[in-house]
């Protein structure tokens, strides 16, 4: 279905944007997935973990929703999002998009720039979403940045959605385009959400700026949930110390 999508796309006026080498630096590579050629190792969202790891909320001690960090955020949209019906996505960049990113003060808005002009254009209106930007470390060295995260498609066609996406994702070239996005139905949100924060866990690289936007109707929704759900768990964002 991807061929079919990727042969529909219109031209992207980042994808002649030469990316600046000094921003896509070499980096060591510390177990972090890699594939062939430019592209990050994109994993099927949901099949990092199991909704065994969702368990029942707490509300003891619980937060006000203004006092919680963009982590915490982060998780309740997720949480909020699962319980619409949402979807998890992962997105490499085309390096014309990935180029404008790194070189933006707000990388995280700029992309959501992007994103809600082609969900307007692709559906008529904008539709509830989060996400995080990602440094990873290809085949070649490099630091390359790609995207995980979340949306509510409600009644709307899915592959218009991933046409939106793909798009606002940048055009990549040849057989590599195939393999651009990941798309499945959410389910453990908390797993998903902390796979998405495994580089701020694992105090790797991030790319410089805000790198986690959360939509206005997707956070308006995660706070009027607040009150009556919390968070189903709290999750770490330091890797315990391994036992010798």
């Amino acid at each position: 279905m991807l061929d079919s999508i990727h042969a529909q796309q219109t031209p992207d006026k980042f994808a002649t944007t030469a990316a600046n080498p000094a921003l896509l630096k070499p980096a060591e590579n510390h177990g972090v997935a890699t594939a062939q050629n430019t592209l990050c190792q994109l994993p099927h969202p949901t099949r990092l973990y199991s909704p065994a790891n969702d368990t029942q909320p707490t509300k003891a001690k619980q937060k006000r929703a203004r006092d919680l960090t963009i982590y915490e955020k982060l998780q309740l949209s997720i949480e909020a999002a699962g319980r619409a019906g949402g979807w998890a996505f992962s997105l490499n960049l085309g390096i014309g998009r990935e180029s404008a990113l790194l070189h933006s003060d707000d990388p995280a808005r700029r992309f959501a720039h992007e994103l809600s002009r082609e969900f307007r254009k692709a559906l008529g209106h904008d539709l509830p979403y989060s996400f995080a930007l990602e440094l990873c470390v290809d085949a070649h060295g490099y630091q390359r940045l790609h995207a995980h995260g979340t949306l509510v498609p409600g009644s709307e066609d899915m592959a218009a959605i991933q046409r939106a996406l793909i798009r606002a994702g940048g055009k990549i070239e040849g057989s590599l385009a195939n393999r651009q996005l990941e798309m499945e139905p959410l389910w453990g949100a908390a797993g998903w959400t902390s796979y998405m924060l495994k580089n701020v866990r694992w105090r790797k690289a991030l790319p410089d700026g805000r790198f986690i936007y959360i939509s206005r109707p997707l956070a308006q929704a995660a706070r009027a949930e607040y009150e009556e759900f919390g968070l189903s768990r709290h999750i770490p964002l330091r890797r315990r110390a391994t036992k010798k």
